[in-house]
């Protein structure tokens, strides 16, 4: 008997041809319509929609980012003024170029300020000089821990001068700041060198710090994201907002020495294995400075600072200092800069918290004898 096609679905499972008997082709389903190109027989392939999806989805969270980094600006811009990102080498530093450029932010200048490592961070209080001199101006100490004469002088050229404007510096030098006696202080030259923030300031930046700076100055979340990333810090911070706790935010003296009581070094102490840095570079350097402020129309005070000499090495001391001496010597006759000798000034111990740096009473002597030599002597030499 001849079986009708049609009596059979080819779509039941196993359905053969009633004439070959081979398996049947299964009725293709009707075409679900997609997005896809046709098959080679004309048909739609037939497959999820899935990048619209994924594209909504992209947009969705570069949208929401977008957002929270808008949030996150205008939060952090609530919170000011925080903390910069550090682009000199330490706290001090940093501060101190921060200080000097508010002040030509803020159309103002420092007619008197002061320089030096440590030693005159310490020695120098402008407020007393200032009092002392009858000087009403603007003055501040641009003094930083570790500084060699020759760091000294860069840092003054790169982040100061120019933005405060003085008409008088007063260089506090003492036996390490110019290799005389033994220093580490060599180190910070050469991190000041490695860093953005000199780098920028004296006009020789880099791409990256080109770039760096130039976000930081359009953007808050940039500009603070140091301080951001710790929330210890920035916790801190919000609680009491503040200059470095070392140092005084009016003057920029150093403060940790201030209520020090001398104790006598132990001769069989360590020495730290500090070296001696070379003499003739530091005292070039600040030549080079007073030169520079002369043809300014400025004047360079350099004072020859106290050290107490009982403490002292009694073989090496002596000779730090007169080298020290001559070299001061040697730099007043060589151009502009005027000298003021303290050698000898505060040689007892209450005025000391160590064989370098005075304490509060010893800035106190020292700044009044500062400020009465200005007074003394208002005008610089008259052939420079």
């Amino acid at each position: 008997m001849r079986v009708s096609p049609s009596s059979t679905s080819s779509s039941e499972p196993g359905a053969r041809d009633p004439i070959t008997g081979t398996p049947a082709e299964h009725e293709a389903p009707a075409p679900a319509l997609g997005d896809a190109p046709a098959d080679d027989h004309g048909g739609h392939q037939v497959r999820p929609v899935t990048h619209r999806r994924n594209r909504s989805v992209v947009l969705w969270a570069l949208g929401c980012t977008a957002v929270a980094l808008l949030v996150a600006e205008l939060v952090v811009r609530a919170l000011a003024p925080l903390p910069a990102n550090r682009t000199w080498p330490d706290a001090e530093s940093q501060f101190k170029a921060e200080h000097a450029a508010s002040v030509r932010a803020n159309g103002g200048t420092e007619p008197l300020i002061f320089a030096g490592s440590s030693v005159a961070d310490t020695a120098f209080d402008p407020a007393v000089v200032a009092e002392a001199a009858g000087f009403d101006g603007e003055s501040f100490n641009y003094s930083q821990e570790g500084s060699l004469s020759s760091t000294t002088a860069r840092f003054l050229e790169a982040a100061v001068l120019d933005e405060v404007d003085p008409d008088t510096v007063v260089l506090g030098v003492y036996p390490g700041d110019i290799g005389a006696a033994p220093t580490n202080a060599a180190a910070l030259g050469d991190e000041l060198s490695r860093s953005r923030g000199y780098r920028l300031a004296s006009g020789n930046p880099t791409l990256g710090d080109r770039i760096d700076d130039a976000f930081s100055r359009r953007s808050d979340l940039i500009a603070h994201r140091e301080i951001l990333r710790d929330p210890y810090r920035l916790a801190q911070w919000l609680r009491t907002p503040t200059t470095p706790a070392f140092l005084d935010a009016a003057t920029g003296s150093l403060l940790r020495h201030r209520d020090a009581t001398y104790t006598p070094p132990d001769p069989a102490g360590d020495d730290g294995g500090d070296e001696l840095a070379p003499i003739e570079p530091e005292v070039e350097a600040i030549e080079d400075l007073a030169d520079t402020l002369a043809s300014q129309g400025k004047r360079l005070v350099v004072v020859e600072l106290p050290v107490y000499q009982p403490g002292w090495d009694a073989e090496a001391g002596p000779e730090a200092r007169r080298r020290t001496h001559q070299a001061m010597v040697d730099v007043e006759e060589a151009g502009c800069a005027e000298r003021l000798d303290l050698r000898s000034l505060v040689q007892e111990d209450r005025y000391w918290s160590d064989a370098a740096h005075v304490n509060g009473e010893g800035t106190e002597e020292i700044s009044r004898a500062v400020g009465e030599w200005l007074a003394a002597n208002p005008d610089a030499p008259a052939d420079c």
